[in-house]
């Protein structure tokens, strides 16, 4: 067994461990908080001040899905101090230590509000819990990651972030570190720009936001990654903008590294699962949580409601019968705080019977994605002949769509009435071209069907704004 021994003074946090402990025999065990060594982390700005760190031991426990993890968070005004008590060190996949750290700039009220730009960086040890630790890594060592986060509401919006590490090597099962979210002192309004540094060499990064108001303590949405990025040191990124409408349904893509549950409509025998992220802004690769936005959910069997989930967080399930049968899905989401995308109220068609096996196997349900060009506000320029891609796909796992029919149409009255935008090819996806009046908004409605006769139906209400 490992033993942990946690010292905590009024000023300063110890972490003593031995890796193992054998109790076979009469034992006796040192613990003297004064062998620890100080943690001692720095970023390349003079000043940048410690906002927070965290510090995870995860031991394997060798029994299946079982792993101890002890967490401890501070920041810079509780320095931490570590030390292994020796023993034979564990091999690299039965124990890691592992050290995090976030920088920002301290502002006028003692906290990081607004901070231009932010310093995370990672370090850990396999085999042991490493003795004190220096940690000062220079400019050159950081990918930067010019990070954006739009504004969905004119609103005051509050917005904080998060981004968590992983060591490049190890036991994904002994590496799934992720800080607490209590860090309300990094909050910026949206929309904003930041510099997101990140200490490159053996890392990778995952990172995710949330939006509400701090003063009321609502909780608008959360927006996470589904995958790790692994960045080059001294280079430049630009990812998709966050929070970047046209926000609504969408189904996970599948990593070989995904964060969080397999979500999806599925069947598994009889068995009828629905977990989907009802309120996605528009870049590919950004999950929800489901509990973060309310919906409703109706569940037709050719053409005879069978299930009906007036209050729906994005799962559910229902057994049916055994034969093969058209169903119809159908959603609506209004987020309680958002002027993008206010109601957007979709309907898939699609053909089941049983599964055989023990497996749940994903149904073809089709899914739309807008990608139009708007600011920071999620506004859009004024003005005739605007382009608007649209992408179609399946849902993950059941094969390529081939779309034999599609319409999308514009409305400029909220959904009164509708006008046909025209449509043009390009490559995989489509560009359909709409006008933007000045001041006002745009709706879409597209329907969609593939080869296999699954069909889509989708109207999002508001689904961007347009500049004046």
């Amino acid at each position: 067994m490992a033993e942990f021994s946690v010292t905590a003074g009024r000023d300063d946090m110890s972490l003593l461990m031995r890796p193992i402990l054998d109790l076979h025999e009469d034992t006796v065990l040192t613990v003297d908080a004064r062998r620890a060594k100080p943690v001692d982390m720095s970023a390349p700005r003079k000043s940048a001040r410690l906002m927070q760190w965290d510090l995870n031991v995860a031991r394997d426990m060798h029994r299946p899905g079982q792993v101890l993890v002890y967490a401890v968070s501070g920041d810079h005004s509780v320095p931490l101090y570590t030390a292994d008590l020796g023993g034979s060190p564990r091999g690299k996949d039965e124990i890691i230590s592992f050290v995090q750290g976030r920088f920002a700039e301290p502002g006028p009220n003692d906290d990081y509000t607004d901070s231009p730009y932010e310093y995370n960086l990672a370090d850990a040890r396999f085999g042991r819990l490493f003795t004190g630790l220096r940690l000062h890594p220079e400019q050159e060592e950081f990918a930067t990651v010019h990070a954006q986060y739009a504004a969905v509401t004119n609103e005051p919006r509050d917005v904080k972030t998060r981004h968590s590490a992983q060591p490049t090597s190890g036991r994904r099962e002994l590496t799934n570190f992720f800080p607490g979210f209590d860090v309300n002192r990094l909050i910026a309004k949206a929309p904003f720009h930041r510099a997101e540094h990140y200490l490159a060499s053996g890392l990778r990064w995952t990172s995710n936001m949330v939006q509400g108001s701090r003063e009321t303590g609502d909780l608008d949405f959360m927006l996470f990654e589904d995958d790790w990025h692994v960045y080059q040191p001294g280079r430049h990124y630009h990812q998709p903008r966050w929070s970047q409408a046209v926000f609504g349904p969408h189904f996970r893509q599948l990593h070989d590294h995904s964060i969080g549950p397999d979500r999806g409509v599925k069947r598994r025998g009889d068995r009828f699962t629905a977990e989907i992220d009802m309120f996605l802004d528009s870049a590919p690769g950004h999950q929800s949580v489901l509990k973060s936005i309310q919906s409703q959910f109706r569940l037709y069997r050719g053409g005879q409601l069978i299930k009906d989930w007036p209050v729906f967080y994005g799962g559910g399930a229902v057994d049916l019968p055994p034969e093969a049968a058209i169903y119809r899905l159908e959603a609506t989401v209004s987020p309680p705080v958002s002027q993008i995308s206010t109601t957007v109220t979709t309907a898939w068609t699609f053909r089941s019977g049983h599964v055989d096996g023990t497996q749940a196997v994903a149904l073809p349900l089709l899914d739309v994605r807008y990608r139009p060009d708007l600011d920071e506000h999620n506004q859009a320029r004024p003005g005739n002949g605007y382009t608007i891609p649209v992408e179609i796909s399946r849902q993950p796992g059941t094969g390529t769509a081939v779309i034999a029919e599609i319409t999308v149409e514009a409305s400029y009255d909220d959904g009164k009435t509708w006008h046909t935008a025209p449509l043009a090819q390009d490559g995989a996806h489509w560009l359909a071209t709409v006008d933007n009046p000045a001041g006002g908004t745009v709706s879409l409605r597209t329907r969609a069907k593939d080869t296999d006769g699954n069909e889509l139906e989708q109207t999002t209400i508001h689904a961007y704004l347009v500049n004046n």
